[in-house]
């Protein structure tokens, strides 16, 4: 928030400044939440250049009032929910993965998250006809099994081909490259920089826990300042640019055996929306082989409660 000077009003002297100072007053924010009574007696500023100055303040700074019934229209009317190419899984998800939020996938390796991501880009790319940018930090990213997924929602070789130029995949090898990424991305959006950011509408990280893995632990010290600016970033660019932000996060083993997502509590409030998937152990006739995955929501901005553990076939072709 700008400190106080002079040009914010014409009753806003330099005395008047510096008496402001002398007892704690520097900025805007501190000049329009002091009482106005406090501030006359304490500034040695007459009551009504108090007034004058505050009201003049909050005209400039003030955010505009808007209706409950405006804000639903504007909510309703820029709201997008993206098919993950399952309908099992769009059920699980209130229908999909929903735009102005981050979603976590979370699962050990070769629970498929990778391939989930996959689907998610296929469909976006060729129902949506929007661009995609896949953030790959481990090496895991295939054209070969983008293509194949993308063939199985079209048939037409040359809206193949539009649909694979529509997904954009970008190696990143450290967390600083990432956030330097990130911040160019909403500049771009911001400035309306080229046809790829204005047609922007899902970004994908797979996976965050590489890169902020080695700042984390032992006489690593920066790694929770780095986790905090990562989270920052990502809910920035989901709700200020209205765009769909998937995460994919390990998991680890906790206390007692218990298996829950990596990075611990400080990014539990990232996601709106975390989906676990994993492996089942072999139950009822069914094994690994056989392609079943188990996916559960672990939380959901939607819903008060966990979703309990569903069985989805071959989610992924």
């Amino acid at each position: 928030m700008p400190t106080l000077y002079k040009a914010l009003s014409l009753f806003l002297e330099a005395d008047k400044i510096n008496n402001l100072k002398k007892i704690g007053i520097h900025n805007i924010i501190e000049f329009v939440e002091k009482d106005p009574e406090l501030l006359c007696c304490q500034s040695k500023i007459s009551y009504k250049d108090i007034v004058k100055i505050r009201n003049v303040l909050l005209a400039q700074y003030s955010a505009l009032p808007q209706n409950g019934s405006d804000l639903y229209e504007t909510c309703i009317s820029s709201l997008a929910i993206f098919s993950t190419g399952c309908e099992r899984l769009d059920s699980l998800l209130d229908g999909g993965i929903f735009n102005g939020e981050v979603t976590e996938f979370v699962g050990p390796p070769a629970s498929g998250k990778s391939q989930l991501c996959f689907s998610l880009a296929a469909t976006v790319a060729s129902e949506s006809q929007r661009n995609v940018l896949y953030l790959d930090t481990s090496g895991t990213f295939s054209a070969g099994r983008l293509l194949e997924i993308v063939s199985n929602h079209i048939s037409n070789k040359e809206h193949i081909d539009t649909a694979l130029k529509k997904v954009y995949c970008c190696p990143v090898h450290d967390i600083f490259q990432l956030l330097q990424l990130l911040e160019n991305i909403s500049f771009n959006i911001s400035q309306q920089t080229g046809s790829f950011h204005s047609e922007l509408q899902l970004i994908i990280l797979d996976a965050v826990t590489p890169v902020l893995a080695p700042h984390i632990g032992g006489k690593q010290m920066d790694g929770l300042g780095l986790m905090v600016r990562l989270s920052q970033q990502l809910m920035f660019l989901a709700s200020e640019h209205l765009l769909a932000i998937v995460v994919c996060n390990n998991t680890v083993q906790g206390e007692k055996g218990i298996i829950k997502p990596a990075l611990g509590r400080y990014w539990q409030h990232v996601a709106s929306v975390s989906l676990k998937l994993d492996l089942p152990e072999e139950r009822s006739g069914l094994t690994k082989m056989e392609g079943y995955r188990e996916a559960s929501i672990l939380k959901s901005c939607r819903r008060l409660f966990k979703i309990p553990a569903r069985w989805l076939r071959n989610f992924l072709v």
